[in-house]
């Protein structure tokens, strides 16, 4: 991805967003049925394929394509997976444990979009360093969401 990639992805991102809570998006979804609960599994399912990027870098022979087309995708799902999500809770904070859950999700995607900061722009010595520090904050959000986003699931097929 060129350097205009990033910066039409960002302004789709943030135009999204914002169009989310500008316009009174919970009056067409709904996250128990019809399309907000669809952008609900497709929102849940991009973000179960980031981590085809980690199985990729840490086996490379698994599966196809190069490290680094698997790398350009990995931002991608990773900023449309939470904007899924945030579209099918209609931009609202429902019951405790989607909460919590949303809550995780945007610490996690945020902590990302750091990431990928550091990524591109931090060259201070030591880098491995710097993004080591990162990834010591990034996973076990990562663990967090994927417990309490489980438990979310779970919980709306039980009750």
């Amino acid at each position: 991805m060129g350097k205009a990639g990033p910066r039409a992805v960002g302004i789709v991102a943030v135009a999204l967003v914002v169009a989310g809570f500008i316009f009174p998006v919970n009056r067409y979804l709904s996250p128990e049925h019809g399309l907000g609960y669809l952008l609900g599994w497709i929102g849940a399912s991009m973000m179960l394929l980031l981590f085809l990027y980690s199985i990729k870098k840490r086996w490379p022979n698994h599966l196809p394509r190069s490290h680094h087309s698997w790398f350009w995708w990995h931002p991608l799902l990773g900023v449309f997976g939470p904007i899924a999500i945030l579209y099918h809770t209609a931009f609202r904070l429902g019951k405790a444990n989607g909460w919590i859950a949303l809550v995780s999700m945007l610490i996690v995607a945020t902590s990302g979009v750091v990431g990928r900061y550091l990524y591109n722009r931090v060259r201070i010595p030591p880098f491995d360093t710097w993004f080591r520090w990162w990834r010591l904050i990034h996973l076990p959000f990562l663990g967090m969401l994927a417990m309490t986003a489980l438990a979310h699931i779970i919980s709306t097929f039980v009750y």
